[in-house]
């Protein structure tokens, strides 16, 4: 009788497992590595309305998409295109921010740009992946010249031609969305103030001003940029002046930054 019911217990649980893991997986895998190959574009919107449909509809689909983003690459090869469905699955589901962060480490530039647009979609609530975001703002790997010509991709997105630079801007972007919680990023933002790009230099002063107070390490530097001791290569002087001026009335107050820019009698 012992034996006859652990077996039965067993046989139980077995089914639970398969019915509430394995299909669920084998579900999404499927679905995902099917639809990417119809067209890898973030705008295929009714592509991605059918594919979340498929898994169950918002909820359900946001759910599996998650399970997915945490498999090993080996089963999910395609979280590049997952993180493209959740565009599918809001409001009612969105990525969770510790997969998201751990993807900015992964092997394909394209999951990496994809999860940093993300957690700045996110905001305040992917603080967790401060960390995560800074460290990618040095990451330099580039696309494989290979993948790129023979990747689902191919002709579709005209960001793939500079990988690093897209996910720095992301990276820096998702920065001053989370605001005061990213402070940990404040220097090594400040050393981005010094880059060529001048579209970089933007982005940097934006995050600067989201984080707030906070990044008051950076006050100088942007006194010097307002002044105009910056360079536009690609925007005018004035844009980055009048994008420095924002910064330090969000980082000093908009008093005293009234107040500092009056001129002295």
């Amino acid at each position: 009788m012992v034996l006859w019911t652990a077996g039965l217990l067993a046989a139980l649980g077995l089914a639970w497992f398969v019915g509430a893991v394995l299909v669920p997986i084998w579900q999404v895998c499927r679905a995902v590595e099917s639809s990417q190959w119809e067209g890898f574009t973030s705008s295929s919107s009714e592509l991605a309305d059918r594919t979340v449909a498929g898994l169950g509809g918002r909820r359900r689909a946001a759910d599996r998409l998650a399970l997915y983003l945490r498999l090993p690459d080996r089963l999910a090869p395609c979280k590049a295109y997952a993180l493209v469905l959740f565009n599918a699955c809001e409001p009612e589901g969105r990525p969770p921010v510790d997969a998201l962060a751990g993807l900015l480490a992964d092997p394909d530039p394209e999951t990496r740009r994809q999860a940093a647009h993300w957690l700045g979609r996110i905001g305040a609530e992917a603080g967790p992946a401060v960390p995560a975001l800074v460290a990618a703002l040095d990451d330099d790997r580039k696309i494989d010249p290979i993948k790129l010509e023979t990747g689902p991709w191919y002709g579709s997105l005209d960001y793939c031609r500079d990988d690093p630079w897209q996910l720095r801007w992301y990276a820096t972007f998702a920065l001053g969305r989370i605001g005061p919680e990213a402070r940990a990023a404040v220097p090594r933002l400040i050393e981005l103030l010094d880059s060529e790009d001048a579209e970089m230099r933007l982005a940097t002063i934006g995050a600067l001003g989201g984080i707030g107070p906070d990044a008051a390490a950076a006050v100088p530097r942007l006194l010097e940029i307002r002044r105009g001791n910056a360079d536009g290569q690609v925007r005018s002087v004035s844009q980055v002046q009048k994008a420095a001026a924002a910064a330090l009335a969000k980082i000093r107050g908009a008093k005293e930054e009234a107040k500092a820019e009056r001129p002295k009698p």
